[in-house]
């Protein structure tokens, strides 16, 4: 119960931040451009601003010593725990994020396909401060659609 009011305090109001209308960070790219560096640099761009989340999340703040009945002297020992929770879950997205990307890796063939109009493929992730969304546009039209959108 201590963890999530822990986790409550840092990052308040954190289960609604995935909502529709949230700007998000979005880099439109082509199958070419995607599979020649720009999965790397996205996923390099998510994981820098994952890292800056973890950093941003300052436990030592909080005064532990009204629940010292329930946690004795462990006080600085619950906080790297809960630091410590925090990078397995990052860890664990980060994770979800590398295996869906490669999900999309594999689709992208369908898109290198001379007949196929505009289709796309997005991808977003949300984090607490951030949202960043990736769009690939692929075959003949989706990159003459993508050279002429600005």
């Amino acid at each position: 119960m201590f963890k999530a009011v822990m986790h409550g305090h840092v990052w308040p109001v954190s289960d609604i931040i995935c909502y529709e209308g949230r700007i998000a960070f979005s880099w439109t790219y082509s199958v070419w451009s995607w599979r020649h560096g720009g999965k790397r640099k996205f996923m390099e761009r998510v994981k820098a601003s994952a890292q800056e989340e973890l950093a941003s999340a300052d436990y030592e703040v909080y005064d532990l010593r009204q629940i010292r009945c329930l946690i004795g002297a462990d006080g600085p020992r619950f906080r790297r725990m809960l630091v410590a929770e925090d990078a397995a879950m990052m860890e664990q997205r980060m994770n979800g994020m590398e295996a869906d990307l490669a999900v999309i890796d594999r689709k992208l063939d369908a898109f290198c396909r001379t007949r196929e109009a505009f289709g796309e493929l997005r991808y977003r992730i949300d984090f607490y401060d951030n949202s960043y969304e990736a769009v690939i546009r692929g075959g003949k039209g989706g990159m003459l659609w993508t050279m002429l959108m600005p």
